[in-house]
């Protein structure tokens, strides 16, 4: 159930031969108290305001209450425009899309921007997310993660693995997600990556590092100087693990190069990458 109002506004430009759809700006409010997004998961109390000035939508915001709330922004910007948004559950908003199930929890923060001089008019920007648990993480996370006493100390009962926080650098173009020192970690383990998610293949091709004992690990690479020598990746550390993920959604290969944790630093991205 639900309503919506739409506004035609005053055509700007456009003279002969122009395509009304593509000149005639409007403007739409749309309010619904459900929205079905699968067949049984849907968004409740869905609110939203679009401007469109005949070519794209510039000006734009939705709010939904339920299941977790969801804050989506889009407005002018420099150069292009601005798209920020906020989720206060990801796991439940992940499952709710239909996307995975295989997080729980973690309060999201997007803010990205779209650059309206390219091409294709790519989107970059950075998400956030809180602490969340991946309730059946992958058992070579569990192995590295368990490589250290203070994994053992404060990992959750197995097989769930707990991360305090994921900051992903992000680029998206043509359907192709583009990560650049995408990291998380928890006390007891880190873990960076790079590369590529293609969202229409539905299919992985990433390379990283998995840090065990994070909390201490990374400590050396923040010294001045040499702390770059020491820890090549931002969020890595002296010692880490080589991982590379490729394939499928529902089934990429993951490969651990546990070797790699025995080269510290620049020699080990030299060696193993």
């Amino acid at each position: 159930s639900g309503g919506a109002v739409a506004k035609r506004a005053p055509a700007r430009g456009g003279g002969p031969g122009a395509s009304a759809t593509a000149s005639v700006p409007w403007t739409a409010d749309l309010s619904f108290g459900t929205v079905f997004v699968g067949r049984d998961s849907a968004f409740g109390r869905v609110a939203a305001h679009v401007e469109n000035d005949g070519r794209r939508v510039t000006r734009a915001r939705l709010v939904a209450a339920r299941p977790t709330p969801v804050l989506v922004q889009l407005a002018p910007g420099p150069g292009g425009r601005r798209l920020v948004g906020s989720a206060g559950d990801t796991g439940l908003l992940l499952q709710t899309l239909g996307v995975t199930g295989a997080i729980s929890g973690g309060a999201l923060q997007l803010d990205g921007r779209f650059d309206d001089t390219a091409p294709g008019t790519p989107l970059a920007g950075t998400v956030t997310v809180g602490r969340f648990v991946v309730p059946d993480a992958p058992l070579a996370a569990r192995i590295v993660r368990n490589l250290s006493i203070y994994g053992w100390l404060t990992a959750l009962p197995a097989p769930q693995l707990s991360v305090d926080r994921l900051v992903a650098p992000f680029t998206l173009r043509d359907e192709v997600l583009t990560l650049t020192e995408a990291r998380a970690h928890s006390p007891a383990l880190g873990v960076t990556m790079q590369g590529r998610i293609d969202l229409a293949a539905r299919r992985l091709d990433l390379r990283g590092t998995v840090v065990p004992a994070w909390a201490i690990n990374q400590l050396p690479g923040r010294l001045p100087i040499v702390g770059r020598l020491l820890s090549p990746e931002k969020g890595g550390g002296v010692l880490a693990a080589t991982v590379s993920i490729k394939g499928p959604f529902s089934g990429p290969d993951v490969h651990v190069n546990a070797l790699a944790a025995l080269a510290p630093g620049l020699l080990r991205r030299l060696l193993f990458e």
